[in-house]
């Protein structure tokens, strides 16, 4: 295993963590309007997030760190390729961070419930966003001798595209879903684990017509590298799905919650992973597409950041366990919350 290759796992297991613990805030604003049939029942919904999304949004926040530090040439072709994905997704994090805080700044109930819309929304634009990356990452792109990348629009058009997005939207509505039906408590949390019921036939749905679609994507079926590899990681995605929903049934949301994560995990490695050696696979040719190494910073500079991420990554992952054993217990009505 090269340094490269190294680092790229150290910034897939963050991402990794990131979609497990802010895919819980996304989820959750986007079931917020369901759950919630009244002020004092979002407001408990909230509460069931609320210690969690300032620390979830730091996984993020190191996964970029090492992304622009350990792959400066692929960041900038693809973030400005893709710029148009990431500027709403980046606003829509602020968002819903101020969301959060400005709800309770007014006790007037139009106040709280625009505020309580912002959020919803913020985490839809999130949601949406991540399915149209995920699908255009996963796709041959125009990337040329310039390494500027120029995305077309009609890859957006396309029925895999569409049913990625659909996808994303359902599994975070699905895993923030799960998340709520563990913590809350009483008649909200049975509302969610119902919910829940309704979401996981949906996920897996999309998630199998992603499949499908891809299957006969031309620019979709150029970026597999690994075939065993890719449908493996789908065979444990379906069942994932699978577990949640049958866990939500049997009246285990923690266990659903497992299930949702894993669709999560494996969605991320099948997009990472499935595509390598390559960062990017160029419509062009595979002398335009861009590898591993190619994308990553010399060696040189590597090997001293790479032990340093491996000291603070164990630092990272207590203050999380931290937060979660400070927090932890059931919600109810009435509930001390953060926000």
């Amino acid at each position: 295993m090269t340094i490269q290759t190294a680092w790229l796992g150290l910034f897939g297991l963050l991402f990794v963590g990131y979609l497990i613990m802010d895919g819980r805030t996304i989820g959750a604003g986007l079931a917020l309007p369901v759950l919630g049939r009244d002020a004092a029942e979002r407001s408990t919904v909230v509460h069931a997030v609320g210690p969690y999304f300032l620390a979830n949004e730091v996984w993020i926040i190191a996964a970029l760190g090492l992304l622009v530090g350990g792959f400066p040439i692929f960041e900038g072709t693809m973030l400005s390729g893709l710029f148009p994905f990431f500027i709403p997704f980046v606003v829509a994090m602020g968002l819903r961070g101020v969301s959060f805080h400005f709800r309770l700044r007014e006790s007037a109930p139009g106040w709280r419930r625009l505020w309580e819309s912002v959020l919803t929304f913020a985490c839809l634009i999130q949601a949406v966003a991540w399915g149209f990356i995920g699908s255009l990452m996963f796709h041959a792109l125009p990337l040329g001798d310039d390494e500027v990348l120029r995305v077309p629009a009609s890859l957006l058009a396309e029925p895999f595209t569409i049913v990625c997005v659909c996808a994303s939207i359902a599994v975070f509505a699905l895993h923030g879903t799960n998340f709520v039906a563990a913590r809350l408590a009483g008649p909200l949390s049975n509302r969610a684990v119902a919910l829940a019921k309704k979401l996981g036939p949906a996920a897996l749905l999309t998630v199998a017509l992603s499949v499908i679609a891809g299957l006969f994507t031309d620019g979709v079926k150029d970026v597999v590298g690994h075939p065993r590899l890719v449908i493996g990681l789908v065979v444990l995605g379906v069942i994932g799905t699978v577990l949640s929903d049958v866990a939500n049934y049997g009246g285990k949301p923690q266990l659903a919650f497992v299930g949702s994560s894993i669709v999560l995990v494996t969605a991320a490695f099948i997009v990472g992973a499935g595509r390598l050696p390559y960062l990017i696979v160029s419509s062009h040719g595979e002398r335009q597409s861009m590898t591993v190494t190619e994308g990553a910073a010399e060696a040189s500079v590597l090997h001293p950041l790479f032990w340093m991420v491996l000291v603070l990554l164990p630092v990272l992952i207590a203050a999380q366990f931290m937060t979660w054993r400070i927090a932890r217990g059931r919600v109810r009505e009435g509930s001390v919350g953060y926000f």
